[in-house]
């Protein structure tokens, strides 16, 4: 049995008539995404996997779809998939970052990794890789962060951006690969934050 990374509810906007429905979602470690109608379901109404299917992860907002009436913008998820997109929600911007560097990390696991201290690599990224204040993951936030996580503003050539510190047990503590491969992959689901829509290039090393 493969180990879950992350699972709990979240809405999913539906793909015909774009309502929304509140569905259980599961992340193995393995890199794929499920979702089933509740926690109790053993066989799953939707399955991709993140590595192979995922081209980029869109918070906040920047996806272009409406949120649900009791929600808000911030909280939003998108799945950009070259033939159809997910479209998600979560109950709260904490639960949503939470979220988005899970589903990041999942879906840069099985590729090169942005390594700190590399010299060709920007000042400011190994900046917000090595001053961490909570030994967290370091994400991307478009807007006026308000949650309960450490985040502080970082310059960079395109402007002031805000970076918030994701606390991830799981990621930290339980993956074989041990703490400096993981500051690796945290480095690179950053990078990869960056990409879509504002940063160019990705930076792999």
């Amino acid at each position: 049995m493969v180990d879950i990374a992350k699972a709990g509810w979240l809405y999913r906007q539906t793909s015909f008539l774009k309502n929304w429905k509140k569905n259980w979602f599961s992340l193995t470690v393995d890199g794929y995404f499920r979702c089933f109608e509740s926690p109790d379901d053993l066989i799953a109404k939707k399955t991709i996997s993140l590595p192979n299917d995922v081209i980029a992860i869109v918070t906040g907002v920047d996806v272009d779809s409406k949120s649900p009436s009791h929600s808000s913008q911030t909280n939003m998820i998108k799945l950009v998939m070259r033939d159809s997109n997910w479209v998600l929600c979560a109950e709260n911007i904490d639960d949503m970052l939470a979220w988005q560097i899970t589903l990041e990390q999942a879906r840069v696991s099985q590729r090169p990794q942005f390594r700190p201290n590399n010299p060709n690599i920007p000042a400011y990224l190994n900046d917000v890789l090595m001053n961490n204040p909570n030994n967290g993951y370091p994400i991307y936030y478009r807007g006026n962060y308000t949650g309960r996580y450490p985040s502080r503003i970082v310059h960079t050539p395109q402007g002031p951006i805000t970076v918030v510190y994701i606390e991830d047990p799981y990621y930290r503590y339980s993956n074989s690969c041990g703490n400096a491969a993981m500051g690796f992959l945290a480095g690179t689901a950053l990078a990869s934050t960056f990409m879509f829509p504002f940063w160019f290039p990705l930076f792999w090393f």
